[in-house]
C-alpha cells in the first residue's frame, strides 16, 4: 500500500483503525526555507534521534522497537544510521530496517504521512482532524 495511490475510502478506514488502537503519531515539523544546508543523511538521523526521545517520554516505557523504511540501498549509510540510534539509546531500542511492503506498520505510517503532507502543504485537513487525538507535533 502507498498512500499516494490509494483510494480516499481505504485510507479513511485505515487512519479510522490507528485511532482505536493505542497508537501515537508522532511528527517532527521543519521549515525547509529556515533550515541550513547539512548532509541530508546527517539530517534523518538527528530527526529519527529525536522522535526516539519524544516516543520514549509519550509513552512512558523503557524499551522501544524501531521499524526504519529502508531510504538507502548504500549500506554504509544504514550502519551508521543504527549505530547512532543504538549509541544514543544502547539496549533500550532494537532497530530494524525494512522495504515498505515487508512491514505494514510502514504503510500506515506512510498512510498517516500522507495525510499530514496534505494538511501542511495544501490545506486539506481530513485526515489531520482524524489523527489529531493520537498525535503529538514537535517543531525543528
Amino acid at each position: 500500500m502507498h498512500a499516494y495511490k490509494e483510494q480516499p475510502r481505504t485510507k479513511l478506514t485505515l487512519i479510522r483503525r490507528l485511532i482505536e488502537t493505542d497508537s501515537k503519531v508522532l511528527t517532527i515539523k521543519v521549515d525547509k526555507k529556515r533550515l541550513v544546508r547539512r548532509d541530508a543523511h546527517e539530517l534523518y538521523n538527528d530527526l529519527t534521534l529525536l522522535l526516539i526521545e519524544k516516543a520514549f517520554a509519550v509513552t512512558g516505557t523503557d524499551r522501544i522497537v524501531l521499524t526504519a523504511p529502508m531510504k538507502d540501498t548504500d549500506e554504509s549509510q544504514k550502519e551508521l544510521f543504527i549505530a547512532a540510534i543504538e549509541n544514543a539509546f544502547g539496549e533500550a531500542i532494537e532497530v530494524y530496517i525494512k522495504k515498505p511492503h515487508e512491514a505494514k506498520s510502514l504503510q500506515v505510517a506512510d498512510c498517516a504521512s500522507w495525510g499530514l503532507f496534505r494538511y501542511y502543504e495544501y490545506g486539506d485537513d481530513t485526515y489531520y482532524t482524524m489523527l489529531k487525538p493520537i498525535l503529538h507535533e514537535y517543531d525543528y
